[in-house]
């Protein structure tokens, strides 16, 4: 019961919005943690939310590491909690592992393709009250063994390599 997010430690990244959202949802109460992969200048100000939070012990900051598979292979749901974002490639590796994403709405395509799948794997970009919607409707579905990845499939299909390489040439 892992939900994982990678990425640097920064503003931009939106883990403040992740930290905040996670104390405010049920899933730490159905055995839920974060894991957040990653180094950065907001190092210190997301271990004072874990203080503030009260979240020690549920909330993990990692350093980076060069091969997240450990990371893929024991989560099941991954948070691009992102204010802006170029192309998500964590994001597209964490959908090949077969981890349910959590995204907010200003990724352009990805957003809406992920959309299409599921509307309750968008997030209002910045809105902390709508990320914990999201958190706690996918947990929920989760707990009572309803989620069905179907579909996410075609969310990362454009981007496999043999598909991607046809725009590089």
């Amino acid at each position: 019961n892992i939900l994982l997010a990678v990425g640097r430690l920064t503003k931009q990244k939106g883990f403040d919005l992740l930290l905040n959202a996670y104390a405010r949802t049920k899933a730490r109460q159905h055995g839920w943690t974060i894991e957040i992969v990653g180094e950065g200048p907001d190092r210190d100000l997301l271990d004072e939310i874990i203080d503030r939070k009260k979240l020690q012990g549920v909330v993990t900051l990692n350093p980076p590491e060069l091969d997240l598979s450990s990371y893929f292979n024991s989560a099941t749901v991954f948070v691009l909690p992102s204010r802006y974002e170029g192309t998500p490639n964590a994001l597209l590796e964490a959908i090949g592992y077969g981890l349910i994403p959590i995204v907010s709405d200003n990724l352009g395509t990805i957003s809406n393709q992920i959309a299409d799948v599921d509307q309750n794997l968008l997030f209002k970009n910045g809105s902390i009250c709508n990320l914990a919607r999201c958190i706690d409707n996918i947990v929920d579905l989760l707990v009572y063994d309803q989620y069905d990845l179907r579909g996410l499939d075609s969310v990362i299909e454009p981007y496999k390599q043999r598909n991607a390489l046809k725009y590089w040439d």
